[in-house]
Formats: C-alpha cells, structure tokens, sequence
C-alpha cells in the first residue's frame, strides 16, 4: 500500500469537494477532484486512484451511471468506491451494492467515519492487488 493513497472525490457540490480535499489531505492523502461524472471517469481510467468517493445525484451522468462504468473497465473494475449520497432510501443503497460499492455513507457525512472506511477499502484493494 502506498504511504499517500490516492483519492478521487466526484462530486457535483463545489463544497463538499473542498472540505473533503482538506480533511483527506490533513490525514495525509493525496486527493483528486472534479465536480463533473464524465471527467470524474476519465480521471479513474488515467489516474488508478486508490479509491473513488462517489456522489450519486449529479447531472448528465448520475453515479449509478459512473459506478457501472467503473466496473465494466477492465482498468476500474477492481478500484473500491465509496458511494457518499443524501439519496438515502433502500433501493439506492441496494442498487450501489448491487453495481459494486464497497459501502454506502449518508451526508450528511462524518468525517472520522469516511476516513476510517477509506482506510479499510484501501488496505484490501492494495492486499487484493499484492
């Protein structure tokens, strides 16, 4: 596992990727963000982030949307996904799991909660990948 994971934050909400980028970065992540689905894809392609927090209500490409392409690449497919939402009914939270989520957090978020299932999705991704 790498000293600083690599983290990409895809989310529509131009706050919530800014104190997210300064939470991650103060426990010593490295972060990348964008507040578009599209570039949020393309970015996981070419940038092999360690793990993806996801927001699933954006426009054009919902996360559900971004999640399923995720994991039909070959080069995605295997990276762990945080699926972060206020979009908190049953059926979203089984249709993430269903396309591959590693968990589902409601926002409002705890900060000390996200960290610490970052920290366990990214200890099993880079033991899955050893």
């Amino acid at each position: 596992m790498s000293d600083n994971p690599l983290i990409l934050l895809i989310d529509d909400s131009r706050d919530i990727l800014e104190s997210l980028t300064i939470r991650l970065a103060a426990a010593g992540h490295k972060v990348m963000s964008t507040a578009n689905s599209r570039d949020g894809l393309e970015m996981a392609r070419d940038q092999s982030p360690s793990a993806i927090v996801l927001d699933l209500r954006m426009p054009g490409m919902d996360g559900f949307e971004v999640l399923a392409a995720l994991r039909a690449d070959p080069r995605t497919s295997e990276t762990p996904v945080i699926v972060l939402s206020a979009n908190v009914r049953d059926q979203s939270r089984d249709r993430a799991s269903a396309l591959g989520a590693a968990c589902f957090m409601e926002k409002p978020y705890r900060a000390d909660k996200l960290l610490s299932a970052l920290r366990g999705v990214v200890g099993q991704n880079a033991v899955g990948r050893a």
